[in-house]
């Protein structure tokens, strides 16, 4: 892809059609299902609240009042993901977000990964450039507004 307008646009196609094909496989006859949906979701705006915290597992269990196991299996079933996987990515994301709406200027690489709870910068860079494609500081260089 030529232009960095294309390439996000191609993104944002490729994830809402992700989303699509988890949504029609989630099996929502499973009597357990809304159960797992509630504790997922619980658990995930509990760690949103303060990502910097980046709360442990075992931690979000406890605030959610679930065992472990049981938050871990309704991440695994209604996300398809272990819940440190999809809330890193959710993280991720809004430190794309972030870096896209901020001037290189006055915010650096590192106080959007510390912010969002990345204190290993050499992996949240490589974790950023295998979700997205690139580096975050080549994010933070684009000029605000341009995706």
């Amino acid at each position: 892809m030529s232009s960095p307008e294309a390439l996000d646009s191609f993104q944002k196609e490729c994830l809402e059609a992700l989303r699509e094909v988890f949504a029609k496989n989630q099996n929502s006859t499973n009597r357990h299902f809304n159960r797992w949906r509630s504790q997922a979701k619980l658990a995930e705006q509990l760690a949103q609240g303060d990502f910097d915290e980046a709360r442990t597992v075992a931690e979000l269990a406890l605030e959610s009042g679930v065992p472990e196991r049981t938050l871990r299996t309704a991440f695994q079933r209604y996300y398809g993901l272990a819940p440190n996987e999809y809330l890193r990515v959710i993280r991720l994301h809004s430190a794309q977000q972030l870096l896209l709406s901020s001037c290189p200027d006055q915010t650096t690489v590192t106080q959007v990964a510390f912010e969002l709870g990345f204190w290993d910068l050499g992996r949240f860079a490589q974790a950023y450039r295998k979700l997205f494609g690139e580096l975050p500081s080549a994010t933070l260089r684009r000029p605000v507004g341009k995706s």
